[in-house]
Formats: structure tokens, C-alpha cells, sequence
């Protein structure tokens, strides 16, 4: 019996042990054939490392195993044959014959090889055998690229667009006497844009004979949506939301309800150069969809609103008495609707909010803080006058007096901060009737004529003096074209500075490191900057003018005018000598020279002018 049992064991023990040997023998045959694949695998990529990968075609047309220069030469053939088939469009028994090349439309061969290049080339192991596989199966056929001048698709479709389509009139919406109603509109018909270049796309890569039936589109529906929004719209007008601005409730106004339930009007019938395809350079134009809501019209009344409500923060304005920093203009923050935030919660309510629901929506409004508060009075640290500029501006015409005392009130109470730039322009602002400025005479384009804001470069003349004094950089200025008498009634000749908006500034440096306080007084026809801060023991030295090159002025000139009485001379230009003129102005301090810079002005000779009427 032990015997029996023994022999047993060892028989089960063999099987086992074959059993184990034959799973040994399938693992490394399983491994061999797998690295064998690999390893072909590797050996087939590597020999189409520099050609296309076996079996690859382009409309039909075998590109496999080639180089990039190889695929090229084989495409030049089919492209020029694909250009030259003539494309029929069809609609209600009315056909156009067309070519690829009438619409400007080109197989691009560089684009089309460089698609097939990365055929079987992905970093993806799985995607690059699959590429392959079905390549090497004849299962891979590229489409070939195209490009076009969107200009010249647009000039030859549109025409024929405009043949077979009728706009028709969209609905709209009537409000008399509290009661709302619909105008019917008159249906249309349109071509689908978006159908129609798919069409021509795949007809000029596939040609075929068979002509392209335009698609076309009914505009009807819009009727049906009009008369969806007809009762909610009723409802909003007999309880219109109201939009909350801090203390301010405003009813939505009822012709602002009837816009946003307006849907929108029928697509336009023609292509534009926005609806751009990957292959014929331009999209086909998103499906059309028609909304309850209006979302322009939304954004506009939201903008509405804004252009009234909003307001830039205000800084505080200071000026110099009695030895103190004093605030005159309080500081003032500024406030603007969030225009996004706030059209998408009215739409929320619209949309979403029973019309027979008081709807009060507080609109969500930033605050914005102004750059120089009025708390900074406390620690400016100015304690002195660092420098000052004085111009007298006698027999100045009363709006060239009006236009000098403007500017210098834009500039007066400004601080400029430490290490900041102060520009001349863009502290008066902008120069023109809009912002409160008069005629007077200006020097421009060679002549003095008048125009918006004469009078101005009176002011920045004599902060230009005011800067220099104090030995601030001066970091933009440029002389006037001719000498102009104003500026020489207390100052010689090379002390002025222009400006004209926006290209020609003034400007200086704030190098001190406290800020710097601009101040302008008018008494009489003298008008004075002055600059307050903290001085640092600069010392400034301005050398007196030199004046070379004089040249006298030209004879006058005398131009009949017509709008001019007979009789009547009038002068509209002044004469003025010609010069170069030159000075030198060296700041120091404590030993060391800060700046040392001359400034040169050249003047032309200047003719006066006479107007004498012939009227």
C-alpha cells in the first residue's frame, strides 16, 4: 500500500514540474515574439526615418516611403489637377461654374507635406503603430490642404449669395398706450454659410460631377420667438426690475426691457473675412441660435448707466500758507459699476426671477482710492520754497488771459510724488473747446493762427523758469519756433518752453525724496509758479543768455482778404529777429555737481503779417 502511494506522488509530482516548464517555454516564447516585434518595429522606424511611413496616400495618390522633396514633386500634379476642376453651385434651377483658382483657393503642398510627415511620427507609442498599421492597410488617406485670399472668396461667392437669398424683415416689438404687440416681420431665406464652405471644401480635395445644391435656411422662426418672449416681456414692463446704486433705486426704463427681449435679427446672408476655416481660411459662422435674452442689449443700458454714474478718484490739492502744508481740495474717491458683474446678474434676473416679483438688483460697484489722500497733509515734510518762475503777460487778448489763468489752476495744489515724472500735458489735460479752453493765437505748422488753448505755453514757460531755479532735472523742452514777446517783458530770450498735445511736452524730475508742492498765483498780468519741498542744499547757477546768428526780420507781408470790410488792415502775425540762443545752468550740492547742462534755442527770423480787406 506505502508502495502505491509513493508511486502516485512521484507521478504527480512529474506533472507538475512539466507543468511548470511548459509555462516557462510559452513566457519566453511570449517575450521572444514581443521583442521581436519591438525590434522590427525599431528597425521599420528607423528605416523610414528621413520618408513617409509605407502605404500612405493623399486624395488616392501614394506617397509612401518617400522623402519630404519626393512627396512634393509627387503632390505638384494633383494640385494642379485639383485646381483646375471646375465646381458647379446650384440653386432652383440656376447654376454658376466655378473654378478653385476664381476663388482664390490654392492646394497648399508645404502645409500637405508637412501633415503627412507626421504620420506614424506621434511620441505616443500607441498612436504611432496605429498611424502605421492603417497606413501599411490602405486605410489612411489625407485630405490635401488648402489656403486661400479670403478677399477674393468673399468677391466671388457674396455675389451669388446675394441672388438666391431673401433677408426678409425680422418682428418687432410695439409699446403704445401700456399695451405691447408684435409687428410680424416677413420670413427670409439664407444660405448656410457654415454648410456651404464644407461644401466647396470637400468638393475641391473629392471632386466630384455632381454640382453643389446651395443650402439654404428659413428666417421664419423668428415670429415664434417673439411671440415666446411676448408674455414674459409684458410682465417685466407692468413690473419692471429695479436696479439699486447705493442710495439710488432706477427703474428699468420699459423701451430698455423691449431691447433685451429682442431677439436678435437674421444672420447676414454674405461671408466675412471673420468666419476664417483651417483649410479655406475661414469659419463657418457658429450655429445660429436664437436667445430670449439680448446680452448687447444689457451691456449697453449697464454701459448707459456707467458713463453717468462712474467717477475718477479725486486727489487732494494743497497749498503753501503761512509756513503750513494746507488741503484746499479734499481728497475724493473714485466709484465705477462693474459692468460684466452687473449685466450678467440683470440677465439672472430676467431670466430666472417670476416678472410678477419686485426684482431689486444692487448693482455691484468698485471703489477706487485715490493716489494722494487728503490725510497726507500731516506728513508731507515740505517746508520751504525750492524755487520759482515769474512771466508777465501784458496785452494779452482776453482769451488768452482766460486760457492762461485755466491751465494754471489745473497745475495748481498738484504734488509730485519723489522720483516721479511730472508731465506738463498730462496734468492740464486736453486742449480744446470741449474742456473749456478759448481761442487765441498759437504758433503751429509754421504760422500763428488761432486755436483752442493760445496761451497755455505761458504757463508752462513759467514752470519751466520755476524747475530750473529749483535745479530740478528737466526732462522734456523745447523752445518755440520764433521769439515770442510775452516771454521777453521780465526775462531775456531763451527761457520758454512749448507744449502741444499730445506730441510735444513738458516735463522735469522729482529727485528730492520728499514730494514737491506746484503752486500758481495770477495778480494783475504777472503770473508766478512757485515749487515747495525740502531742500537738500542744492545750489543752482544760470549763466546770462549768449545770443548769436541774429538774423532781422523779413519785410512785412500784406494778403488781401475777402471776409475783411474794405479798408480794413488787420494783423494776424508779429515780427521777431532770429537768433540762437544759449545758456548754462550747473546745480551742486555739497561740493558735487548734480547737473550741468546747457540749453540751447533756436529761433527763426519772423515776418509780421497784415490782413487787408477786400471785401
Amino acid at each position: 500500500m506505502e508502495k502505491m502511494w509513493k508511486r502516485r506522488w512521484t507521478i504527480l509530482r512529474t506533472t507538475l514540474n512539466l507543468g511548470r516548464n511548459l509555462r516557462r517555454v510559452a513566457f519566453f516564447a511570449a517575450t521572444f515574439v514581443v521583442g521581436l516585434l519591438f525590434v522590427s518595429l525599431g528597425a521599420y522606424v528607423l528605416a523610414t526615418k528621413d520618408r513617409t511611413v509605407l502605404g500612405l496616400t493623399v486624395a488616392g495618390v501614394s506617397i509612401g516611403n518617400l522623402t519630404r522633396d519626393e512627396v512634393r514633386t509627387t503632390l505638384r500634379p494633383l494640385a494642379t489637377q485639383l485646381e483646375q476642376d471646375t465646381i458647379t453651385l446650384e440653386s432652383n434651377g440656376v447654376s454658376w461654374q466655378l473654378r478653385p483658382e476664381d476663388l482664390g483657393v490654392h492646394i497648399d503642398i508645404d502645409t500637405t507635406v508637412d501633415a503627412a510627415w507626421d504620420i506614424g511620427r506621434s511620441k505616443n507609442l500607441r498612436m504611432m503603430i496605429v498611424d502605421r498599421w492603417r497606413a501599411a492597410l490602405k486605410q489612411l488617406d489625407l485630405q490635401p490642404i488648402l489656403a486661400a485670399n479670403p478677399a477674393t472668396v468673399i468677391e466671388t461667392l457674396n455675389p451669388i449669395l446675394l441672388q438666391v437669398s431673401s433677408i426678409g424683415t425680422s418682428p418687432t416689438y410695439r409699446f403704445q398706450n401700456e399695451t405691447l404687440t408684435i409687428e410680424p416681420g416677413i420670413s427670409g431665406t439664407v444660405v448656410d454659410r457654415g454648410k456651404l464652405v464644407d461644401a466647396l471644401a470637400m468638393m475641391i480635395t473629392r471632386p466630384t460631377k455632381t454640382p453643389i445644391e446651395i443650402p439654404l435656411q428659413s428666417t421664419e422662426n423668428m415670429q415664434a420667438m417673439f411671440e415666446k418672449n411676448l408674455p414674459i416681456l409684458s410682465a417685466w414692463i407692468i413690473n419692471p426690475p429695479i436696479l439699486q446704486l447705493e442710495d439710488h433705486e432706477i427703474p428699468l426704463e420699459k423701451s430698455a426691457l423691449v431691447q433685451f427681449f429682442t431677439p436678435p435679427r437674421p444672420q447676414s446672408p454674405l461671408l466675412s473675412s471673420a468666419m476664417l476655416d483651417e483649410r479655406l481660411h475661414f469659419y463657418p459662422p457658429p450655429e445660429e441660435r436664437l436667445a430670449s435674452i439680448s446680452d448687447a442689449a444689457i451691456a449697453g443700458e449697464i454701459q448707459r448707466l456707467a458713463n453717468t454714474y462712474n467717477t475718477r478718484p479725486v486727489n487732494a490739492l494743497f497749498r503753501m500758507e503761512g509756513g503750513r502744508v494746507l488741503a484746499f481740495r479734499p481728497s475724493k474717491s473714485g466709484k465705477t459699476i462693474d459692468a460684466t458683474q452687473s449685466a450678467a446678474f440683470l440677465r439672472d434676473v430676467l431670466t430666472n426671477i417670476p416678472a410678477s416679483t419686485s426684482a431689486v438688483l444692487p448693482l455691484p460697484v468698485q471703489i477706487t482710492a485715490p493716489e494722494i489722500t487728503t490725510d497726507k497733509v500731516n506728513n508731507l515734510g515740505i517746508t520751504a520754497l525750492l524755487g520759482r518762475g515769474v512771466s508777465l503777460f501784458a496785452g494779452s487778448i482776453p482769451n488768452r488771459i482766460f486760457n492762461i489763468g485755466l491751465s494754471a489752476s489745473r497745475m495748481n495744489g498738484i504734488l509730485v510724488a519723489p522720483g516721479q515724472e511730472f508731465s506738463f500735458n498730462a496734468t492740464v489735460g486736453e486742449i480744446s473747446e470741449s474742456s473749456g479752453f478759448k481761442k487765441a493765437y498759437v504758433i503751429q505748422e509754421g504760422r500763428t493762427v488761432l486755436d483752442d488753448g493760445g496761451g497755455v505755453c505761458q504757463v508752462s514757460t513759467t514752470l519751466f523758469r520755476a524747475a530750473l531755479n529749483a535745479g530740478l532735472p528737466i526732462e522734456k523742452r523745447t523752445a518755440h519756433a520764433y521769439r515770442v514777446g510775452y516771454y521777453e517783458q521780465n526775462s531775456p530770450p531763451g527761457f520758454d518752453a512749448t507744449v502741444f498735445s499730445p506730441t510735444v511736452d513738458f516735463a522735469f524730475k522729482n529727485d528730492t525724496d520728499t514730494p514737491i508742492l506746484i503752486q500758481t498765483t495770477i495778480v494783475g498780468n504777472m503770473l508766478t509758479v512757485e515749487l515747495y519741498g525740502k531742500p537738500d542744499g542744492r545750489s543752482v547757477t544760470i549763466t546770462k543768455p549768449t545770443i548769436t546768428n541774429e538774423q532781422k526780420p523779413p519785410d512785412a507781408k500784406y494778403q488781401d482778404d475777402p471776409t475783411i470790410p474794405k479798408g480794413t488792415t488787420q494783423q494776424v502775425d508779429w515780427e521777431a529777429w532770429g537768433a540762437t540762443v544759449k545758456f548754462r545752468r550747473t546745480v551742486t550740492r555739497s561740493g558735487e555737481t548734480l547737473y550741468d547742462a546747457t540749453f540751447q534755442s533756436i529761433y527763426r527770423n519772423w515776418q509780421a503779417v497784415y490782413l487787408v480787406g477786400t471785401g
